[in-house]
């Protein structure tokens, strides 16, 4: 489990220690405040990717018990970034870095290579209004599209992303106004990405559905109880089918399983003001684990899954 701690401008790595207990693993500490951070799968184990806005750059991390955390390489950006993530940009089964703009909007690929390293970046321009970025096959044949949220024009964007790196608009997609989160995933039984958006002026969420041929369409805008903070698409009860988790101001996450009772979704208390949030395997046990950032607290709170899907016996730790 990685966090970032805005306060204190630096990265914590957190894992298991023992059943009931976490440690700080290591900590890292960058010039500037770190402004996101991704993960990937890499081997047997995964890799880091932070996000800096003080002389801006990307810091590829690597963890041994030995060094614990250390930065072993430094890649520059063109502008204070918004968002890291990973994702395979040119369809070469290699996951890439992206990193998305927080002011010209620009998307800076740094592609990776068969031998673990990457390649300068590549940068493109999307839009100073862009607010989100999402990658991902939406047809199903093994061609990454680009979706990307925009806030004047308030739509999402649809681009195929050529084989020279290149973006071509294939198609858009009208959103509410206030609309300021996106993400992508399987939300029901086809195989072709979904999307879902939240929109905190209506504290609601909007979900598009996609049978590889028509594009995305809208399906059905769900009400929430609370302004959403973040948005996620993540497997959590092993069906196949992403569900929603969605992270609402007054300290609440929503578990939303599109597969039941939408009126009536799982909500579990969590930090006042929760800013970000991340679901993966924190202690290696082949479940879905929570983690959440608050943006009034210094801390990070890690929920550990005790059963498949069996959120409602989440413990919980605060690491200060």
């Amino acid at each position: 489990m990685f966090a970032l701690s805005e306060n204190n401008r630096e990265m914590v790595m957190i894992v298991a220690d023992s059943e009931n207990t976490w440690k700080i693993a290591g900590r890292l500490t960058e010039a500037g405040a770190p402004r996101s951070m991704a993960a990937r799968k890499q081997n047997s184990g995964a890799s880091l990717a932070v996000a800096y806005d003080q002389t801006p750059h990307l810091a590829l991390v690597d963890y041994s018990p030995s060094q614990g955390l250390t930065v072993r390489r430094r890649l520059d950006l063109p502008e204070r970034p918004r968002r890291v993530f990973a994702a395979d940009y040119n369809s070469d089964g290699i996951l890439d870095w992206l990193v998305l703009g927080d002011s010209l909007g620009t998307l800076t690929i740094f592609a990776g290579q068969n031998n673990g390293e990457f390649q300068e970046g590549q940068t493109i321009t999307l839009g100073s209004d862009t607010l989100d970025v999402q990658i991902g096959d939406l047809e199903n044949r093994g061609q990454m599209q680009l979706a990307a949220l925009s806030r004047a024009s308030a739509q999402i964007s649809i681009y195929s992303i050529l084989q020279n790196g290149l973006l071509f608009p294939r198609s858009s997609l009208s959103v509410d106004k206030g609309t300021n989160a996106l993400t992508l995933g399987r939300l029901d039984s086809d195989p072709y990405p979904d999307a879902a958006v939240i929109n905190p002026e209506k504290n609601n969420a909007t979900l598009f559905f996609s049978n590889g041929k028509s594009g995305l369409n809208v399906s059905q805008t769900l009400s929430l109880a609370g302004k959403p903070t973040s948005i996620l698409a993540y497997d959590m009860d092993g069906d196949g089918r992403d569900d929603l988790v969605i992270t609402l101001e007054g300290g609440n996450f929503v578990l939303i399983d599109l597969n039941k009772d939408l009126q009536n979704p799982f909500r579990f208390d969590t930090v006042l003001r929760p800013q970000a949030a991340a679901v993966g395997d924190a202690n290696g046990d082949g479940l879905p684990d929570f983690a959440v950032i608050g943006s009034e607290e210094a801390n990070v709170t890690v929920y550990l899954s005790r059963g498949p899907v069996a959120v409602q016996k989440w413990r919980w730790h605060e690491s200060k």
